[in-house]
């Protein structure tokens, strides 16, 4: 797969990200029997998402991806808006944010979104509203999906140091 990435210089005034990824290319066989061939079919995975800073404490976070196996398709769009907390004139204060929005599983379903950010823990809670005929099947229920995150630095990543933005260590 690739990703291409583009931030703003600006911090944090916009970004966008789009990708694409291809998988089981050599087509393996997942039959679970003897003598049976099953091949998997390609997927393929394209998705795009951005963030726009509307002013110090809002931002608008549009997503969407498209899923493409054999004769399956899948595409959620959606947005949500983040909220900032954190008081810009505390130093060392710990980042605090709210994401609410919503997202459309074409023809399938409503997914609306509650995340909380604290420092770098994120809990989020998710819940998939059926619209579709499978409605039926479910007896109108959804599914609620809970994730808690620890967010970290990437360890292979660089630090980097610049005159121009003032070390400390020099």
């Amino acid at each position: 797969g690739m990703t291409w990435t583009y931030n703003s210089k600006k911090p944090s005034a916009f970004g966008i990200c789009i990708g694409a990824a291809m998988f089981h290319l050599n087509n393996p066989n997942i039959s679970m029997m003897d003598n049976a061939q099953i091949d998997q079919t390609i997927k393929t995975a394209v998705h795009g998402s951005a963030h726009v800073r509307l002013n110090d404490k809002f931002e608008l976070q549009p997503s969407a991806y498209y899923l493409m196996q054999g004769v399956q398709q899948e595409m959620v769009f959606g947005s949500l808006l983040r909220i900032d907390f954190t008081d810009q004139n505390s130093i060392g204060s710990r980042g605090i944010d709210i994401l609410i929005g919503s997202h459309y599983r074409l023809g399938d379903a409503i997914i609306p979104s509650v995340t909380l950010n604290i420092a770098n823990y994120q809990l989020c809670f998710s819940y998939d509203v059926n619209i579709s005929d499978m409605k039926v099947a479910s007896n109108n229920k959804g599914g609620l999906e809970i994730c808690l995150r620890l967010l970290s630095k990437n360890p292979f990543t660089k630090p980097t140091h610049s005159l121009k933005r003032g070390d400390e260590r020099i």
